[in-house]
C-alpha cells in the first residue's frame, strides 16, 4: 500500500491517490533512474537512505526542483517488502536563486578578466609617451647650443599632451 499527503501529490504533479509505481513518472529520466537504483538496493538490503535534488517535468516542459529524502523503516527480504518514509521539499526558489547567483558570479569573473586586460594594455599605452618624454628631456638637457632644441621641445610637448589626455581618459572612466 501507499500513503501520501496532499502536498506529496501536488509536488510530484500527479493526482491524489496515485500508486507508488507511477507516482514518479513526471520526474526527469536521470533522477528517476537514481530513485530506481535506490529502491533496487533497498530491496537487496544494501541501502537504507536516499537524498537527492530531483526535477519534475511540468506540463509546459519546464522543470520544478524538489529535494527528495527517503529512509528505509523496515525491510523484509523474503517477502521483498520495504517500508520507507519519504519527505519532499520544494526547493525551486532556492535553485532559481542559486542560478541567479551563479550567473552573477560568472559576470563578475568576466568583468574582472576584462578589467585586468584593460589595466595591462593601459600600462603599455602609458609607457610609450612617458618614455618619449623622459628620453627627449634627457636629450634636451644634454644638447649643445648647435643642436636643434626646438625640435626636441616639440616632441616633449606632443608626448606630454598625449600622456595628459590618456590620464584624463582614465580618470573620467
Amino acid at each position: 500500500s501507499y500513503i501520501g499527503t496532499d502536498s506529496w501529490f501536488y509536488n510530484l504533479k500527479i493526482k491524489n491517490g496515485t500508486q507508488l509505481d507511477t507516482s514518479f513518472n513526471n520526474l526527469v529520466k536521470e533522477d528517476l533512474a537514481a530513485i530506481i537504483r535506490f529502491t533496487d538496493q533497498a530491496r537487496e538490503g544494501t541501502e537504507t537512505s536516499f537524498s537527492k535534488d530531483v526535477r519534475v517535468k511540468n506540463n509546459d516542459d519546464s522543470t520544478h526542483w524538489l529535494h527528495l529524502r527517503i529512509s528505509v523503516s523496515s525491510f523484509n527480504k523474503e517477502e521483498n517488502q520495504v517500508l520507507c518514509y519519504a519527505i519532499i521539499s520544494d526547493i525551486d526558489s532556492q535553485k532559481q536563486k542559486e542560478d541567479e547567483l551563479s550567473k552573477t558570479y560568472d559576470k563578475y569573473v568576466d568583468s574582472t578578466k576584462l578589467r585586468n586586460s584593460l589595466i595591462s594594455n593601459m600600462g603599455n599605452e602609458l609607457k610609450t609617451p612617458l618614455n618619449a618624454l623622459v628620453g627627449f628631456a634627457e636629450l634636451l638637457v644634454e644638447a649643445t647650443p648647435s643642436d636643434n632644441k626646438e625640435e626636441l621641445q616639440k616632441y616633449i610637448e606632443e608626448n606630454s599632451d598625449k600622456f595628459l589626455k590618456m590620464i584624463q581618459q582614465i580618470i573620467s572612466v
